[in-house]
């Protein structure tokens, strides 16, 4: 290999967010105050793999791309060994931090505890009288009780937290519970708002545990989704589209929402024009690990959520990525650009070629519904296309499709340096995004 490539390889991705150092997972708490973005994540500048503690990371942006990393905005306290995942409720201007407070050598048994902010939002402060939910209702047999999400009703504020329901036949079952506040200061237990058992797999199966529950409205209908765990295993994100009578949410149909294996941990929320949003946290890969970085781990670009006419859920870039778009009029791409295709397929099959001069580093094929991404001296990965448009993403070693049902990020090694096409194509569009 050569010292180019090598430090290509190296290269940090532009618009997908990366810690400066150390461990990042779940994205959560983006919020719009004081006149700018703020986006919070699972941090541990110290250590490339998890390990406690668990701080809560801190970004700033005056969009949802050109971020700018802040200190630490909060670590534990003497009474806990991690802040792990929740949510920033805004109320008059004002934002309250939700989370998960984690006892030491009790990694699932969460507490819901707040932390308020410094004038200027940049440390956030939390005591061990600041736990408002002690833990899961008792009743419930919980054996994980974690990651807090909140949302507006019409009648005040409901909390969604994800659960996990020991069973007799092992399989467990993934709950989303809720409570109700009218003043988002006193919270009062409703009941479960949605269950599955982890041996039905009607449509996609969502394992044994729920964690990262994400329930939001996206115009008339309601949106819950969730990442699946189960066995110490993380899998993927699955959503349900249906309505919600302010006590629950019965899904009808469960799809996945991520058609890949780094995607996870997906986080709601709303940008500073009322638009609902997602982002999720892209787990390395074993078999494209960098060795010769000191970060671990990455965030998608944001993306706006959709309802396709078959109650899944379609995933776009944010207009804020759309914004930083330049056009690219040749098929030899620049050196370290952040390259933005998009296709529209006829019915007949296309390849598309991503080569480094000597070598193809990916290969796509496009055909109405479907896009299979081949990755060198790998399985095929195969991406659900709702028609005959894809928009591709390439950012250093993550390449991340939208096809208008869900999403997928896949990573990869090699820096492709030409692209070429082979098969007939409506339209081919190729841009750069230059944060």
């Amino acid at each position: 290999m050569t010292a180019t490539r090598r430090a290509r390889l190296a290269t940090r991705p532009q618009v997908h967010f990366t810690a400066d150092r150390g461990w990042l997972n779940d994205p959560h708490g983006i919020c719009w105050a004081n006149g700018e973005y703020h986006l919070f994540y699972q941090h541990n500048p110290d250590h490339s793999e998890w390990m406690s503690p668990i701080s809560w990371g801190h970004a700033t942006s005056p969009d949802l791309v050109r971020w700018q990393r802040q200190p630490i905005a909060l670590a534990p306290h003497a009474d806990e060994a991690g802040c792990w995942t929740g949510a920033v409720l805004v109320e008059d201007g004002m934002p309250t931090i939700y989370y998960t407070s984690v006892p030491e050598g009790h990694w699932n048994d969460g507490r819901i505890a707040i932390a308020h902010p410094d004038a200027d939002l940049r440390e956030w402060h939390s005591t061990p009288d600041d736990v408002i939910i002690g833990g899961p209702p008792a009743d419930l047999n919980a054996v994980v009780f974690r990651d807090p999400c909140i949302v507006a009703t019409d009648t005040g504020w409901t909390m969604v937290v994800g659960v996990g329901v020991a069973t007799e036949d092992a399989a467990g079952t993934g709950l989303a519970v809720h409570y109700s506040s009218t003043d988002a200061r006193t919270w009062t237990y409703v009941g479960v708002l949605c269950e599955r058992s982890g041996t039905e797999r009607d449509g996609v199966w969502t394992g044994g545990v729920w964690e990262c529950p994400q329930f939001f409205r996206v115009g008339d209908d309601w949106v819950l989704a969730v990442s699946v765990w189960d066995a110490d295993t993380l899998h993927y994100v699955a959503a349900a589209v249906d309505s919600f009578d302010g006590v629950s949410f019965t899904a009808n149909r469960w799809s996945r929402l991520t058609h890949d294996d780094i995607s996870y941990a997906m986080t709601s929320f709303a940008d500073k024009d009322g638009r609902p949003c997602v982002m999720f946290w892209l787990r390395e890969d074993s078999d494209h690990q960098q060795d010769n970085r000191d970060y671990t781990g990455a965030l998608s670009v944001p993306m706006v959520v959709g309802i396709n006419a078959d109650r899944t859920v379609s995933l776009q870039p944010h207009p804020d990525v759309d914004a930083l778009r330049r056009p690219l009029s040749a098929r030899e791409l620049p050196e370290h650009a952040v390259i933005d295709l998009e296709i529209t397929l006829t019915d007949e099959p296309v390849a598309i070629s991503l080569t480094d001069g000597d070598h193809e580093v990916i290969r796509m094929v496009g055909e109405p519904g479907l896009l299979t991404v081949q990755r060198a001296g790998d399985a095929p990965a195969l991406v659900p296309l709702a028609g005959h448009h894809a928009r591709i993403v390439l950012d250093a070693e993550i390449l991340a499709v939208f096809g208008g049902d869900g999403t997928a990020a896949l990573r990869f090694s090699g820096v492709p340096t030409a692209l070429s096409v082979h098969g007939p194509l409506t339209d081919l569009t190729l841009a750069t995004v230059t944060p």
